[in-house]
């Protein structure tokens, strides 16, 4: 199986214990606090092309 990002459980012992890195993420998500920062460094940003994260083209297969 292919893995992406970081597990919980692998997050330096200095953050904290993992269920509790976990339970933060969850109540922040809930409470949109990502959602803010995200729109506040977004309303900083000069133009859309300069706060693309890829620009990597995604290639689809061809439809038969």
């Amino acid at each position: 199986m292919i893995r992406n990002g970081l597990r919980w459980r692998d997050a330096p012992k200095d953050y904290s214990p993992h269920k509790t890195i976990y339970n933060r993420f969850i109540r922040w998500s809930r409470l949109g606090v990502f959602n803010r920062i995200f729109a506040a460094l977004a309303a900083k940003g000069g133009k859309l092309d300069e706060r693309q994260l890829s620009r990597i083209p995604v290639r689809q297969p061809p439809v038969r």
